[in-house]
């Protein structure tokens, strides 16, 4: 297994206008906001999933001479199981992730949407912290916010905690909404048999606006 670059963002983008139209729009400066993606609070407290927060990331760039402001949004969960040994751990986490879909002069645009999903795998390490990803070994079909989204799972490793390297699960899902793109991963131990119908429940108990 490779291990891949860190996170390094979800919401940086650039936009391309054609040179007729830069002159009425200097100075201008273009809003792009996501809307929050959450699981439902009752969902995560059934599943032992805690809420960690929800981060707002904001990025401003000059593009063929206009501003371009977008915003985006990641939640972040975590579920702690008492493992023998070592007391009370981390054992999964869970995130989900918006991203506003960017449209200037009849050009659609999204950082996150233009990413493969082995590259998005790639990209969120850093949810689990050191995490190695393997390589894609299944795939299933869930529910979400009205969408049959397709769920791929790849194998990984990562340190659970005081140098204890376990087998993991990585799930990821990615679908537009409404109009941004939304990216949700699970990361588990591969021991833990009932985490995968956990991360179903998530899934399915997405809200979005």
């Amino acid at each position: 297994m490779h291990r891949r670059r860190a996170l390094a963002g979800l919401a940086a983008c650039g936009c391309v206008m054609t040179a007729g139209c830069l002159d009425t729009l200097v100075g201008r400066l273009t809003t792009h906001t996501a809307t929050p993606v959450e699981v439902r609070e009752a969902v995560a407290t059934e599943q032992g999933y805690e809420h960690q927060g929800t981060d707002e990331d904001v990025r401003e760039e000059t593009v063929a001479r206009q501003r371009v402001e977008v915003t985006s949004y990641a939640a972040q969960y975590e579920r702690r199981s008492t493992v023998p040994g070592l007391g009370e751990v981390r054992t999964s986490v869970f995130g989900a992730a918006s991203t506003p879909q960017v449209s200037l002069l009849g050009t659609q645009h999204n950082p996150i949407a233009d990413l493969s999903t082995r590259e998005l795998v790639d990209e969120a390490q850093e949810t689990y912290t050191p995490l190695s990803v393997g390589d894609a070994i299944d795939s299933r079909t869930v529910p979400i916010l009205g969408h049959d989204t397709e769920v791929e799972t790849f194998e990984g490793e990562a340190l659970l905690t005081d140098g204890l390297e376990v087998e993991v699960r990585i799930d990821i899902a990615r679908f537009d909404n409404a109009d941004d793109h939304l990216v949700a991963v699970g990361v588990y131990p591969e021991l833990l048999s009932s985490e995968r119908e956990r991360i179903d429940a998530l899934l399915e108990g997405l809200e979005h606006g």
